[in-house]
Order: C-alpha cells, then sequence, then structure tokens
C-alpha cells in the first residue's frame, strides 16, 4: 500500500483529505502545520507528500518543506494552490478541482507497480 503525507492547517480538509485517500486504498498520515509536516518526513519515508499550501502567506514555507523533502528522501511532492504559480520542479494542482481530477493525478505521481 502507498504512504500518502498530508499537510493541511486546515482541520476540516485535513479530515476529507484522510477519509478520501484512505477510501482510495492509501495509507495516509498528516500534519496540521509545515513544522508538523518536517516531522513527518523526518520520521516517515511516503511515496507522496501532498501540502495544501492555499494561504498564499504559507506558499514560502510549503516550498522550503517540499526542497527539504525532496533532498532527504526519494518521493513526489503535490502543491494545491489556489492560485497557480510556478512551484517547478514539483507538481501542483490549482484550485477548484473535482476529486476524481485529484485522483488522477495522484495515480500519475504514484503509478502502478508491475
Amino acid at each position: 500500500m502507498k504512504l500518502i503525507a498530508v499537510v493541511c492547517s486546515r482541520p476540516l480538509k485535513l479530515d476529507m483529505f484522510r477519509k478520501e485517500l484512505f477510501d482510495g486504498g492509501y495509507g495516509v498520515i498528516t500534519a496540521d502545520s509545515m513544522s508538523a509536516g518536517l516531522q513527518l518526513t523526518e520520521r516517515y519515508t511516503v511515496d507522496l507528500l501532498i501540502i495544501d499550501a492555499t494561504d498564499l502567506d504559507k506558499i514560502e514555507d510549503a516550498m522550503r518543506l517540499a526542497r527539504y523533502y525532496t533532498m532527504k528522501k526519494e518521493g513526489n511532492v503535490l502543491m494545491l494552490l489556489d492560485i497557480p504559480r510556478d512551484v517547478a520542479p514539483f507538481s501542483f494542482m490549482a484550485r477548484p478541482f473535482m476529486l476524481p481530477d485529484f485522483f488522477n493525478k495522484i495515480k500519475e505521481l504514484l503509478p502502478e507497480e508491475k
């Protein structure tokens, strides 16, 4: 089972991510802040790190976490943003998006093992 870490500062959204991803067949661990997300990336090896960076004042913290994660671990990062923005080399999705599109993006980043 692929393990996904989700970092989101909004409790209701974090619960929604946890439920939807778990129901989609993924293992899920969550963090409610960038600092807690940093601790998760140090403690666990995850296949995908999803960072909900919807608050513009948190985008730089999100970028730092994503850079740190990709330097220390081999995994993918998906940034969720309200406004399309260059977050290269990381993947991103701009809001609004539909749940099927969200899962298609995850499947793109986490291909099935053969």
